[in-house]
């Protein structure tokens, strides 16, 4: 601990205009989270979430929304519940940036993902019966480890995403996508493998 806090001193005195950087961040995260406490909101936070200087946290809706150690938030972040049962959770050290959720049940973000300016929908919200519009189906989305969804890209209900993979700018995905791999389209599929080699065998 005592040579970890060292060299953060140390950095920072090296580099004091991305300190201050930092610790602006860390404090809009830090104001962000009361607000939402303050407003009623069910959210709980990890350590060290940072807010950019263009970014925004805007909850919404009865349900809970859990972050892990690390969130970097930019733009204007929604995470937005529709029940009370609704969860949001996002992992360890990702990056929303401009991301907006509307969640009816679940929708989960694993560790280390980069998600941009696209919509994560776990809901229809409303029912194709012109004459029924309020009944319509709900199924959890789960995004993998360590996958970039790119701008403007539309995930819907019942969608896995496999850790490793990358959506790319504009896709709609309405199917599971396999990890490791480069999706793009409407429907979204895969393009080809996201590794620059093949795994190596073991045995």
């Amino acid at each position: 601990m005592v040579e970890s806090t060292t060299s953060r001193f140390a950095q920072a005195r090296a580099e004091p205009g991305k300190a201050l950087r930092v610790l602006m961040e860390l404090l809009r995260g830090k104001l962000a989270i009361w607000r939402c406490h303050l407003l009623g909101r069910r959210v709980e936070c990890g350590r060290n979430l940072r807010i950019t200087a263009g970014g925004r946290l805007r909850l919404q809706g009865p349900g809970r929304v859990v972050f892990g150690d690390d969130v970097t938030i930019g733009e204007t972040v929604t995470p937005w519940t529709s029940t009370p049962e609704a969860v949001i959770t996002v992992g360890n050290r990702v990056l929303l940036n401009g991301t907006r959720f509307g969640c009816h049940a679940s929708i989960s973000v694993g560790d280390r993902c980069l998600l941009g300016d696209c919509r994560l929908m776990d809901s229809d919200f409303h029912g194709t019966d012109p004459n029924a519009r309020e009944r319509y189906e709900a199924a959890p989305v789960a995004i993998g480890e360590n996958v970039w969804i790119a701008i403007g890209v539309i995930v819907l209900k019942g969608v896995t995403i496999g850790t490793g993979s990358t959506v790319s700018a504009g896709s709609i995905v309405t199917g599971d996508l396999p990890g490791d791999s480069i999706c793009w389209g409407n429907p979204a599929k895969v393009l080809k493998s996201a590794l620059r080699e093949p795994p190596a065998r073991s045995g």
